[in-house]
């Protein structure tokens, strides 16, 4: 396992929120699909409910480490409230595209969330993290 001191978790994830994250776009998607590395921003099924737009979180918080030593930043609350039952959605998951375009990363919920109906809302806050992360397989 390569191991990140918990000083450089912190400083890679301050270049990652000034290069990626600060500016982009957090969306929700409806397709029944799993994230996997291999996902591409084509994979991904935006939403259409009435009332729905894409998030821009135009500057994430400060970094902190985690009770896990994971170096953890939140892009702060993003509420999305349907209109009315016009075009109803299962919304499995959200995804997060940078300022230039590119696939960040992506995130399925533990259940679907229905958007179908009038004053139904969905509320969260967008984490990202940096930690040990597993070495190559030889």
């Amino acid at each position: 396992m390569i191991v990140l001191p918990a000083s450089s978790r912190l400083l890679q994830l301050e270049a990652i929120i000034a290069a990626q994250l600060d500016g982009g776009s957090l969306r929700l998607y409806k397709n029944e699909l799993t994230p996997t590395v291999d996902s591409i921003l084509a994979d991904f099924t935006v939403a259409n409910f009435t009332g729905y737009a894409n998030k821009t979180i135009a500057t994430w918080g400060t970094p902190y480490l985690d009770a896990l030593g994971l170096a953890t930043v939140l892009g702060g609350l993003q509420t999305w409230t349907c209109t009315d039952a016009v075009t109803p959605n299962q919304i499995y998951g959200c995804y997060y595209v940078d300022a230039g375009g590119e696939l960040i990363f992506a995130e399925r919920f533990s259940s679907p969330i229905p958007m179908g109906s009038a004053d139904e809302v969905l509320n969260m806050v967008p984490k990202y993290q940096v930690g040990n992360i597993e070495g190559p397989v030889l």
